[in-house]
């Protein structure tokens, strides 16, 4: 059973030298995980939370398919509309794990809530920019084009504030000498964004899938401004558990994620089916939209030191510069990566397919 929420390339990589992430602490596995027993199956009861978006898909599969339950897992999922709402869930203790945006993660482990990302849900360990999922779409009657960002200048968007969008709509702005204040910025939900393009009450919206193709699809004469193609950027959706939990419980995180590893395998080989099986969890989600937004999810949630370089490089510079982040932030304080890198180790088949993690970034 399961609770719906209504809701709602490649280039040289960034130089891993010299960046001062604490990629020691990193390999050096937490108490928590140093005591995790040979991978295997578990019996636990848990709650993932998600967001009601196309890159939850892996999860929904792993329900669907009956991936969970071979692990042991007695699985529920809840489906929030933006990642505030997983964090919550988290933090309090309603779900045991979840996924998120990395900008609202980060800023809100900076503040002291006490959570980990342990896996990217969706992103890439082989390159340190990636914003695959995100795009900009342009409303009717805007004049605004393919490719212009330039004119979002003093233009409206629509866009969920304290999330990952923001950040991508920045990385893009500050490419064409722009910056935030040059744009109206509108809060709204992902879902709500395409209401209000439709009814002309924004200009464009910034969001993730599946809402740039749902606008795309259901508002006549809007425009894909632009899809991805950020290399400043590095947004990967992460996977998060509690520290309490994950000191109580390290064979159950550790389960729990060679599940979703295995449902991510699936998942980068069915896409057409694991779009229908989203469709059923998305609320207001179609077929053809589903199936168009899915092709721009890069399903993998390998650990890597690309992985913390990007975030490191990227996100947490643009999180100090908005003042979301006071300080400097090193983001190795905010993972552990030990968890999934041992999936890794134990479970290569789940990882088939995708571009091999180059030595000199691979995680101990």
């Amino acid at each position: 059973m399961h609770t719906v929420h209504l809701a709602k390339r490649h280039k040289p990589a960034v130089a891993l030298a010299g960046i001062g992430l604490g990629l020691a602490a990193l390999a050096t596995p937490s108490a928590a995980s140093a005591a995790i027993p040979p991978l295997g199956p578990v019996h636990a009861t848990i709650t993932i939370a998600a967001v009601g978006s196309i890159d939850g898909t892996s999860f929904f599969s792993a329900l669907h398919n009956g991936i969970f339950h071979q692990w042991g897992l007695d699985a529920k999922i809840i489906v929030e509309p933006t990642g505030v709402e997983v964090m919550n869930e988290v933090a309090s203790g309603a779900a045991q794990f979840g996924d998120v945006g990395s900008d609202p993660l980060l800023t809100s482990v900076a503040k002291g809530l006490p959570l980990k990302i342990i896996a990217d849900n969706h992103g890439t360990a082989t390159l340190s920019y990636y914003a695959e999922n995100q795009a900009i779409v342009a409303g009717p009657g805007t004049g605004i084009g393919p490719g212009d960002i330039a004119g979002l200048k003093g233009k409206k968007i629509g866009v969920a504030l304290n999330t990952d969008a923001v950040g991508y709509l920045q990385s893009l702005l500050q490419k064409h000498h722009l910056k935030l204040s040059d744009v109206s910025l509108v809060n709204m939900t992902p879902a709500d964004g395409v209401t209000a393009l439709a009814r002309k009450s924004v200009d464009a919206i910034a969001t993730f899938e599946p809402w740039p193709s749902a606008a795309l699809s259901e508002v006549k004469g809007s425009k894909l401004v632009i899809e991805g193609n950020s290399t400043t950027w590095y947004d990967p959706g992460v996977i998060v558990s509690s520290s309490s939990y994950l000191a109580s419980h390290p064979s159950v995180a550790e389960a729990f994620l060679a599940a979703v590893a295995q449902s991510e395998s699936f998942v980068r080989g069915h896409l057409p089916q694991a779009a229908t099986i989203a469709t059923q969890w998305i609320t207001g989600l179609r077929g053809p939209v589903a199936q168009r937004a899915i092709k721009h999810v890069t399903f993998d949630m390998r650990m890597s030191k690309l992985v913390v370089s990007g975030l490191q490089n990227y996100m947490v510079p643009f999180l100090e510069k908005t003042g979301a982040i006071s300080g400097k932030f090193n983001v190795s304080s905010a993972m552990d990566t030990s968890f999934m890198v041992a999936v890794q180790k134990a479970r290569p088949q789940f990882f088939r397919g995708l571009p091999p993690i180059p030595r000199s970034a691979q995680l101990p």
